[in-house]
Formats: structure tokens, sequence, C-alpha cells
């Protein structure tokens, strides 16, 4: 930005500041001195006239009374000699002139009759002196005119009496004044003008002179002060731009000398620093130089050593992908088809052939085992393992574990016991992980154990002092886990290095009871995953106890959502589902590998469902459109497009996005898949039980969320009508309320399947009929859908989210739309029931 081509230097600030308090102080005297002047000139003319007018008011009493004009004449004479007097004029008491001034003024003409007789008939009733101005236009003068009564003393009338005795008063023999005429005369205010006139031009002249004399004063003290100012400026202009090599010369014997000198001492000082700063970058420069030549060599070491590992990262990935597609789909079908020879389904086995195909699933499992563990360990540290929190019963999930410990410890006559604490009712996990870490704990205790031992799962609530954000102490609350066993013990020395990768107590332990050393790594960072910790107490030969803590709430411990038997998990054997007849149910098996396709039909068609082979993307999606299977079982990896793409495919089509589908893959993306909205999500291997347990589930929660009853709620009956004529078509069973106290009650007594309602009804709103049905028992569950006129408000949308399905505009929806909100409103129960 240009600077301006003029600015108003300090100089000149200082000089026009001080100019103009001058002037204005010198303007105000003169007008002071001036008013002054004028007061003085004006009192000094009205005395003079007031003494005048007394005078000739004294001399002429005589006169008046005697009319002798010879004194008037002599008394007008006089006065024409004072050079102040512009006219004379003397009154008797009537109002009459008795003399005057030979020739009046051109003035006096300005004075009318009328004015003229009030201020002699005022003089004439009182003994006050008046004064009247009257002021000049463009042909009179200005006078002030004075008119005073004339006065004498009246002899008093005295009876005869006080004249022979001479008893009259003291004070009437003095006499009464009396008024007999008026003196009038006219000051001229010429000569007071003059003399003002004089007055201002010399008070001008004066104060002129005083200003110019102030100013030049100014100047010069301005440039004694300036002068100093500027050079320092120039100064800082040439420190500005580099040049440090000429010093201001001040010397002055005050603050700006100081200044002068202390911005001397820092020019010396900048430059002094300046050459240290020269040589401190060059030597720096060098430094640099070198730092950055040997970064640059590091750099390009660590860039290689970064490819190398990202090559060896990505080359372990692919091997971990490649592992458990490859390893896992031939294990599924050697642990599937083994256990369906140790059934003897199909015919019955010797004890050799039996023992052989039980010792081919022992160890298919146990490989089994030690892939998932390898790989599970190998996602915990990638980052990649993602937990999927819930709620559950510690009961019946530790029940279902001590029947698995029950079944391992049946063959050493170990004993199971159980020691629940009645504080811990239900802990927020991941209830799949929380499994594994019990059977990894579990399966150490047995294995360690001597025969007809015993083995120990208890559970508490404690509670610990942790440190909070705000520096104050909170308590922090933890459900506390033990497996507890009278086994071998671990020594001291061991008890840290168990917990490590490949890691157990010796050699000679590792050869005798067998393992890897990943079970306890893999427990530890799944815990530590919770946000929990673990630990052991033992003591050689005296057992040994494993500790772990999960963090937990207040209603993880406080709420009981059931008894222990309520929260337990039915298991219903494979056998035992094959009694049921499932004959009107067919499964569609999307599967290419042909082992895992017929191990799957052989689980399902021993079960009684009937079993339809699809091993493509495109003839899967082609027979759900079709047939309409009651299930769908897909696998993920297929040749033509992959399962994710089906499953998606298959959600978005209005002819197949009711059908249930579970996912049976070796993928293991549990959260991908229950988002692109999988019924259930098994990873291979797949055991027959659990096929047919996650199946009959889904059966079961389709054939509780189906919709018969409907219930409609509106306070317009022809809506109501409308509404019930559409659904009872259809075969649905449709009821009736015109209140929403009529709809609570009708809920509560028949407890339908749907709810269509209203908001705005005759006695209480819909939100209030919402409240009250969520809050009951019996029919927190039902499903409601709004349909209403209402336009929703932000803040009524929040009180309706998560309590209702959906809600629809009236007048938008027809017959096709009405059966489309059900159906969508089964396939919402019956996720529900499944998850369930």
């Amino acid at each position: 930005m240009r600077p301006p081509k003029f600015r108003f230097g300090l100089r000149l600030k200082i000089t026009a500041y001080i100019s103009l308090v001058v002037i204005l102080t010198a303007a105000v005297l003169g007008w002071f001195l001036v008013r002054q002047q004028i007061q003085e000139i004006a009192l000094h003319l009205q005395e003079k006239g007031k003494v005048l007018a007394r005078n000739v008011a004294s001399a002429s009493e005589y006169g008046v009374l005697t009319g002798n004009n010879t004194i008037f004449e002599g008394i007008i004479s006089g006065l024409t000699r004072e050079k102040d007097v512009a006219y004379c004029i003397i009154y008797n008491d009537r109002g009459e002139i008795l003399a005057r001034t030979q020739v009046l003024p051109r003035h006096i003409e300005g004075i009318s009759q009328t004015s003229a007789y009030e201020v002699t008939e005022r003089a004439l009733k009182t003994n006050e002196l008046l004064i009247q101005p009257f002021t000049k236009d463009e042909t009179k003068t200005p006078v002030y005119d004075i008119a005073v009564p004339i006065m004498t003393q009246k002899a008093p009338s005295l009876s005869g009496e006080e004249v022979i005795f001479g008893m009259g008063d003291e004070s009437r023999s003095e006499g009464i004044p009396e008024k007999i005429g008026v003196a009038r005369i006219g000051i001229s205010l010429d000569t007071m003008n003059e003399e003002i006139s004089q007055g201002r031009r010399t008070i001008r002249n004066v104060t002129v002179m005083v200003v110019l004399l102030a100013i030049a004063a100014t100047v010069f003290l301005v440039r004694l002060i300036v002068n100093p100012v500027q050079q320092l400026v120039a100064a800082t202009e040439r420190v500005a731009s580099g040049d440090l090599d000429k010093p201001v010369s001040i010397h002055t014997n005050d603050e700006i000398g100081e200044l002068g000198a202390s911005f001397n001492k820092m020019t010396d000082d900048l430059k002094r620093y300046r050459t240290e700063l020269e040589a401190y970058s060059h030597t720096l420069e060098q430094k640099v130089e070198e730092r950055t030549k040997a970064l640059r060599l590091i750099n390009e070491e660590l860039y290689r050593t970064n490819q190398q590992l990202e090559a060896v990262s990505k080359l372990k990935s692919e091997f971990l992908a490649n592992m458990s597609h490859e390893l896992r789909t031939p294990l599924n079908a050697i642990i599937g088809f083994s256990e369906i020879l140790s059934d003897q389904s199909y015919g019955m086995l010797n004890e050799k052939q039996l023992k052989y195909a039980q010792n081919v699933v022992t160890s298919g499992r146990h490989l089994l085992q030690l892939i998932n563990e390898i790989l599970d360990l190998a996602k915990v540290e990638s980052g990649k393992m993602d937990l999927h929190l819930e709620t559950f019963s510690v009961a019946g999930a530790l029940a279902e574990i001590a029947n698995f410990a029950r079944g391992l410890a049946a063959k050493k006559e170990i004993m199971i016991r159980q020691c629940l604490s009645s504080k811990l009712i239900t802990v927020t996990a991941d209830q799949k992980k929380l499994k594994q870490i019990f059977y990894n704990l579990l399966s150490n205790a047995i294995k360690f154990t001597p025969n007809k031992g015993w083995v120990e799962i208890s559970t508490d609530v404690v509670g610990d002092f942790e440190l909070s954000e705000g520096d104050r102490f909170v308590l922090r609350r933890y459900a506390e886990f033990c497996v507890r066993d009278n086994g071998i013990g671990i020594d001291k020395a061991d008890q840290e290095r168990i917990f490590h990768e490949f890691q157990q107590v010796d050699g000679s332990h590792s050869r005798q009871y067998e393992g890897t050393g990943l079970g306890l790594a893999l427990t530890k960072k799944l815990i530590e995953l919770h946000g929990g910790s673990i630990w052991v107490e033992s003591e050689k030969g005296k057992g040994s106890a494993f500790y772990f803590t999960l963090p937990v709430t207040d209603t993880d411990v406080i709420e009981p959502l059931g008894t222990p038997a309520d929260a337990t998990m039915k298991v219903t054997a494979a056998k035992g589902a094959s009694a049921v007849s499932h004959e009107q149910d067919v499964v569609l098996v999307v599967e290419d590998d042909p082992h895992s396709f017929e191990l799957l039909s052989t689980y399902l068609g021993e079960a009684g469902y009937r079993v339809v082979h699809a091993a493509n993307g495109v003839d899967s999606l082609e027979a759900a459109r079709s047939i309409h299977p009651a299930v769908i079982t897909l696998d993920i990896i297929l040749p033509d497009k992959d399962g994710w793409k089906v499953l998606e495919e298959l959600k978005a089509s209005q002819e197949t996005s009711d059908i249930p589908v579970v996912i049976t893959s070796v993928v293991q993306d549990e959260l991908k898949g229950f988002s692109m909205g999988a019924a259930d999500y098994i990873v291979k291997p797949i055991g027959g039980r659990e096929l047919l347990e996650r199946l009959e589930r889904l059966r079961g929660a389709a054939a509780s969320a189906r919709i018969s009853k409907v219930l409609v709620v509106d306070d317009d009956a022809k809506f109501v009508d409308l509404v019930a004529d559409m659904l009872e078509g259809q075969a649905f069973s449709v009821s009736k309320a015109y209140t929403g106290l009529q709809g609570i009650e009708y809920a509560s007594k028949h407890k339908p399947d749907l709810i269509f309602l209203d908001l705005m009804l005759p006695d209480i709103s819909g939100f209030e009929v919402i409240e009250f049905l969520k809050m009951e028992e019996n029919t927190k569950d039902i499903p409601i859908i709004i349909v209403t006129a209402k336009d929703l408000t932000d803040e009524e949308a929040r009180m309706l989210n998560g309590k209702i399905e959906a809600t629809a505009r009236k007048g938008q929806h027809g017959k096709q739309e009405f059966l489309d909100e059900i159906r969508r409103a089964e396939r919402l129960a019956r996720t529900r029931k499944g998850e369930a």
C-alpha cells in the first residue's frame, strides 16, 4: 500500500494544537474585555442621565409653581451645552409640555405620543426614576429616555385653634410632598458607541499581535523539541534497513537526549549480535548440511526397511488369509464327515473304525483350535479384532461353559464346581470372546489337574479407587472371575512367562501335556481388549487360581434380568432336532465347495429340511426368487460374485428381502454381515448341532414374529374402517379403538401383534399412549406404527425414536403400503427374536 503524499507531521500537529489554543484564549479574553467596557460606559451614561434629570427636576420646581418660563429657558439652555443630552422636556401634572428644547432631534419623533403619555403618567403616579432605552433603526439614534417627577412641599391646612394656639403637629408643619410635573431628558448613545468601537479596534489589534507572537514562539519551541525526534526517526529507518554504522547525534540534557543515548547503545548491541549471529549461522549451516546428509541416509534406510516390513506384513496377511481358507475348508469337511461316521448314521462301524473316526474328529478339532488361536492372536496384535458387546446373564453363560467343562473332565473324573456371587447378575462383554476365555482357562485347568481332582469357577464384584481426570479418586467396579484347580501348580518364576506366546512352564511339561502355549497369551490379549486384566496365584504342587476382571456398570451389578435358569441357553441335540418335521421348509444352500455342500446337505436332510443347492451367486439369486426358501445359507467366497454382493442384492429386492440369510464361511467379519442384513453368522468349520440350533432359533423367531392381529387406534371412524377393509381381505384380524384409553385397554387385554396409532386423539395424546404401552410388561414389545396427518417437530421425533417401528402420513398410504409396513415390522421382529 502506497503511503499518502501528504501527512501531518509531529511539528505541524504540535504547532496547530498550540496555535488553536492561543487563538481561542485570545478571542475569549477579547470578548470579555469588550463586554466589560460596554457595561462600564452604559452604566456611566445612565448615572450621568440620572443626575442631570434630578437636577432639572429640582431646578424646575419653582418654574412649574409660578409658570415662569425664564427659569425653564435657563435650565434648557444649560442642558444643550451637555454633549450627551439629546433633548429635554418639562411637563406639568396634567401632562402638558411647559418647556422643551427649541428644535427636537429627529429621534424624538420616534417616540409616540402614547409612549410619552405612559412614561409621564407613570412618573406622576410614582416616585420612580424611569429609564427607557430607545434603540435605533435606519433613521433614528438610540437614546436613554429618563423621566423624573418634579416634587414640591405642600403646606398643610390648620384649624383656627391650631393657628391661634400653635397646637399643630411638627410633622404637619413641614408640608406634604406633591408631584407637580415631570422632567424628561434623553441621553444619546452615540458617544458610547464611538468609545466601544474604538475599544474593540484596540483589543482586536492587541489580540492579533499576541496571537502572532505566541505562534512564533510555538514554532521556535516545537523546532527545539521535534528536531531530535526527527533525527531518531531517521536513525530508526536506517536501522530497519540494516544500516547500523551511523549513530544518532543528540546532545540535549533531557529525556530525548537519554533516548538518543539508549538508541545508540541498542544499535551497538545489535551490530555485535549480528556479527555473532552470522558466525553462528555459518557454523549452523555446516552442521545442518551434515545432519541433513546423515538424516537422508537414515531415511533411505528406514524407507527400505519399511518397504520390507510392509512386504512381510502383506505376506503375513496373505498367508493368514490363505491358511484360513485353505485349512478351514478341508477341515470343515474332515470334521463334519468324521462326525457323521462316528454317529453311524449310514451303518454300524466296528470298534476300531469307530475309534479311528473319533480320533479324526478329535485331531481335527485340535488342529482347528490351533488355527483359530493363531488367527485370533494375529488379529488382536494387528488391531483388527472387533468386540460385539452385549449385556447378558452371567449364570446363563457360565452354565453353558460348565457343561462344556464337564464333558472334558469326565474322562479324568474331575469334578466341576461353581461358586457364583449374588452381586454379579449380568455383565457387558463380547459373549463369544468371554466363552473363549473360559474355554482356554478350563482346558488348561483340566489338563494339569490329576484324576479325581476338582476345578472351580467363581465370580465376584470388586472395587478399586482410581485417579480420575479431575485429580479425584473414583471407585471403579469390576466383575472378577476365577478358575481354580488343585493341579500341579506353577512356580513363581514361570507365572509371568506363561502369558507370552509359545511359552509353557518347561519342556518336560510341554511334552507330557501337549499344547502350543498360545491359549493363555490369546486369553490375556482378549481380556485386555475388554479393558480388564489377568493374573495367576499359585504354588508348586498346590494348584493354581487364574483371576481376571472385566469393567462393569451399576446396571450390570444391581439390576437382575432374570433367574439363572431363565438365562441359561437351551441346547437341543441334533438327533432330537431330527424328530421335528421340517418337510415344509426349504433351505437354499449357496456353496461352491462340493464337500462343504454335501456336509451341510447331510445335516439338514437328517433334520427333515428339503435342500436346494446353488453353486454360484447368479444361480442363488434366481433360486431365491423362484422358490422363496425358508432360509438361505450363504458362503462368502463364490466363483462369479462374492457373497457380500449376493447378500446386498437379496436384501435390496422386495421379493427376497424378508428371507433370513445365514452366512456360513471361513471369512470372519460378523459386523459387516449383520450390518448388511444377515440373520446369523457361522464361521466354518460348522458343526451339525450348531447349524440346526441356529436354524431352529430362526424358525421360532419367524413364527413368533408373524403378524395376524392388528389394532387400529384413531378417532377418525372413516379412516379406521378404511384400514380394516384393506387388511381384513388379506387374512388379518383387525380391531378398532377410537380413543387413547380404549386402545390401551384393548392392547393390555388382548395383546395385538401390531398397532396403527394416530397421535391426535380426543382424550389423551398418542405420545402418552406410547409411553404407557412401553412401560407395561405385557405390551412393551408390541410394534407400533404411527399414522398421522401431523407434522412432527424435531423434539417429537426424538421422543418417538426407538419406541416405534415407522411413521406414515395419512393420505399417502394405500393397501400395498400398509402391507409393506406390516412385512417390514415382521422382519424387524424376526431379527430381534433371532438376536435374542
